[in-house]
């Protein structure tokens, strides 16, 4: 507010007074002038001045940098002319509203062209600067900032979120989203759609032998040939690991079958990996789906069709039914009840005599676990054994036998007993570093002397640990705890484990005593038991059920014999221990 000129103050005087504030108020605005003009030039940010018509009437440096021209080439001509003809619509549109007062800031992102044709991606803010009930045209400030890098890096982002690193392939997310859409045209125009899920049989085999970096090359191959053999309308998807999952929009059940016999077929073509020509098959799980399912329990179902194929022998295709589905839920519940019996105490260790050929005097027991369930009864190990390898209870199993076993084998002893106790390792136990210190730790717990045990493994657990197993059964053995190699025959390098690995028995495999007295002559039993007479190995043959079977092995020359004629599997308390002949 103006300051009021003191009484007596001449006329002079006053109008002195009323010309130096007019002069203080000019200089004000220069100096806001000024500042806003060194604002709008040296602002990092694009700025522009225009009028209504969108004619540049002033721009800044960083205006004319981000569309690459000098500021001679952008005054005086219109923003039209640099802006991409598709955004031209939505540019005019933005700024009539502007000027008629419907808004007074509005902001667009668009494209600006340069010189080189190419654009630049900009968030373009605008505000009008004059009234627009002004006599004077209303002038426009633009404010331009090239977003161009924040829309790659956020397009970047949401690509990694939606595909796999390795293969490019889309990931669990993406596939979701792409199998629910194969749904809703499905819905629409009919046909069938056909969810494989296929895992990769043995792929460990590769990382372990080539190494990570070979196997990386391989599934990048492997997700490249499924992308060729299907329709670019389908979607190839890779879940992690060696799981690869295909969405295909199939005319009818009728397409399946042929559908999976491509899909196998292109898998099993040689792949050139390091310098090395490998070949590889896969187990498929196949369903089809229907509008009463959501894509994930698609999904699921598809899984638990791969697994039964993995059980059935791997390198086939298992058509989802809703009995695999019955039976998926039984295995969960059997895991979560085998949980249950491991934490109160429902495993039994039973005894199975192993009796010398020679005098029938018994030589050693094998411990076999048991499960005495509360509402099932009496468990045998083909029932629930299975359910333990898949969910990583084995080891725990494995333990609690190991414990149970010293145990009775240190009362054994403490009678003077020279009773050698079997236990099974699983090749999950096989596996892990510690596994002598865990031998030798349960012996130590209960008292017992580590001679007095003997630990078998099958032929398939040691070609899952071939790498690992030699030197860790080396110590067992330096211990004085014997090694039986459990199943003998059924494996493909038998004789490479004989040779190469620190075994003291071998255990005839039952298929080949089951035969004997009836059709088979025993000729691979007898070539077992003097392959292992030769190599200095304590031969046992397994399964003897009949008088017949028990003379023939005798006759073979094996060592000691166990099976049902000379006992079944009991209690420690129930165990007989007396001569059989």
């Amino acid at each position: 507010m103006p300051h009021p000129s003191p009484p007596g103050a001449s006329t002079d005087e006053r109008a002195g007074r009323h010309e130096e504030r007019l002069r203080a108020a000019e200089e004000a605005v220069a100096t806001s002038e000024a500042r806003f003009r060194r604002a709008f030039d040296e602002s990092p940010i694009g700025m522009s001045m225009s009028s209504a018509d969108g004619r540049l009437l002033w721009v800044n440096t960083a205006f004319c940098e981000l569309l690459g021209r000098s500021w001679a080439e952008v005054v005086g001509r219109r923003l039209d002319d640099f802006t991409d003809r598709d955004d031209l619509d939505m540019a005019a549109r933005i700024r009539a509203q502007l000027i008629a007062g419907e808004t007074t800031r509005s902001e667009c992102e668009l494209r600006h062209v340069r010189p080189d044709g190419s654009t630049v991606l900009v968030r373009l803010s605008m505000s009008v600067l004059s009234d627009p009930a002004h006599a004077e045209p209303p002038l426009v400030l633009g404010q331009v900032l090239d977003i161009t890098e924040a829309r790659e890096i956020e397009a970047r982002l949401a690509y990694l979120a939606s595909h796999d690193v390795l293969t490019g392939l889309p990931n669990r997310l993406l596939l979701l989203d792409r199998l629910a859409q194969a749904m809703h045209r499905r819905d629409r125009s009919g046909g069938e759609v056909a969810v494989l899920f296929l895992d990769l049989d043995d792929f460990k085999i590769v990382n372990d032998a080539l190494g990570h970096a070979a196997g990386d090359e391989f599934l990048v191959e492997a997700g490249q040939r499924l992308r060729e053999c299907v329709r670019p309308t389908d979607t190839v998807a890779r879940l992690g690991g060696d799981e690869f999952v295909m969405v295909c929009e199939v005319a009818s059940m009728d397409h399946v079958a042929p559908l999976c016999e491509r899909v196998a077929d292109v898998l099993a073509l040689p792949y050139e990996v390091d310098g090395k020509s490998l070949t590889m098959s896969a187990s498929i799980g196949v369903v089809v789906g229907d509008a009463l399912h959501e894509p994930a329990e698609l999904l699921r179902d598809a899984d638990v069709a791969m697994y039964r194929s993995k059980a059935d022998g791997r390198g086939r295709a298992t058509l989802f039914t809703a009995r695999l589905r019955a039976e998926a839920v039984e295995r969960l519940e059997q895991e979560a009840d085998l949980r249950v019996a491991l934490r109160e105490g429902q495993l039994e260790v039973h005894y199975q005599p192993v009796v010398s050929c020679t005098d029938g005097r018994v030589h050693g027991v094998e411990a076999l676990v048991r499960w005495r369930h509360p509402e099932r009864g009496l468990l045998l190990p083909a029932q629930f054994l299975p359910a333990a390898e898949r969910s990583g209870l084995i080891a725990e199993v494995g333990t609690h036998v190991l414990a149970r076993a010293c145990i009775q084998l240190a009362a054994w002893q403490r009678t003077g007993s020279d009773l050698r106790v079997s236990i099974n390792m699983s090749p999950r136990q096989l596996l892990d570093g510690a596994v002598v210190d865990i031998v030798l730790e349960a012996c130590r717990a209960a008292g017992a002397r580590p001679q007095g045990l003997i630990v078998e493994l099958t032929e398939n657990a040691l070609i899952e640990t071939l790498g690992n197993a030699g030197d860790r059964l080396r110590r067992l053995r330096e211990t004085g705890v014997g090694v039986a190699l459990d199943d003998f025959g059924t494996g493909y390098s038998s004789l490479q484990y004989l040779r190469d690995l620190p075994v003291d028995l071998v255990k005839i495999d039952r298929t080949f005593v089951r035969g004997l007295g009836r059709d088979d002559d025993g000729a691979l039993a007898e070539a077992i038991v003097g392959l292992g007479g030769a190599l200095d190995l304590t031969t046992v043959a397994e399964g003897v059920e009949t008088a017949e079977q028990l003379r023939r092995v005798r006759a073979m020359g094996c060592d000691l014999v166990q099976g049902y004629l000379l006992g079944r599997p009991v209690p420690s308390d129930e165990l007989d221990l007396t001569s059989r002949w």
